[in-house]
C-alpha cells in the first residue's frame, strides 16, 4: 500500500495522511484532537497513537506542559531525587492522558504505531 500513497515531501508522508490511511485499513476513526490516541475503532475497543518520522528521528511519544517544569528541570541537575521527581512527573502526565483517552472512548487497549 505504501507504494501507492503520495509523497508530499521527499520521503516522508504527512501524519494527517498516515491518520486517515491507518484508519481506513484498521476500520477506525480519526480523532482530529489532542488526545493520547490519534485512531480509535470503538467495536475493537481499542485506540492508537501514530507517528511518521524518518528513520534517525527521535521519537516523540507526549509533549508534556508541567507547570513548574522550569523549576523541575533546574532540580533535577542537581540531584537523583529531583531527577527521580521529574521523571515521575512527566510519567504521570503520560498514563493520566492515556488514562482519560482508555476512559473517554471506552478503550480496552492503546497500540503504538510509526511508520518510518
Amino acid at each position: 500500500m505504501c507504494l501507492r500513497l503520495p509523497f508530499f515531501a521527499k520521503g516522508t508522508v504527512p501524519g494527517s495522511l498516515f491518520e486517515e490511511v491507518f484508519a481506513a485499513v484498521r476500520t477506525g476513526k480519526v480523532l482530529r484532537t489532542y488526545d493520547f490516541v490519534d485512531v480509535v475503532n470503538v467495536e475493537e475497543g481499542c485506540g492508537w497513537q501514530l507517528k511518521s518520522t524518518r528513520e534517525a528521528t527521535r521519537v516523540t511519544w507526549k509533549r508534556v506542559k508541567l507547570p513548574d517544569a522550569a523549576a523541575l528541570i533546574d532540580a533535577s541537575m542537581t540531584s537523583s531525587a529531583a531527577c527521580q521527581e521529574l521523571g515521575d512527573a512527566v510519567i504521570g502526565m503520560c498514563n493520566e492522558h492515556a488514562h482519560r483517552s482508555l476512559a473517554d472512548y471506552d478503550l480496552r487497549r492503546i497500540g503504538y504505531v510509526r511508520l518510518i
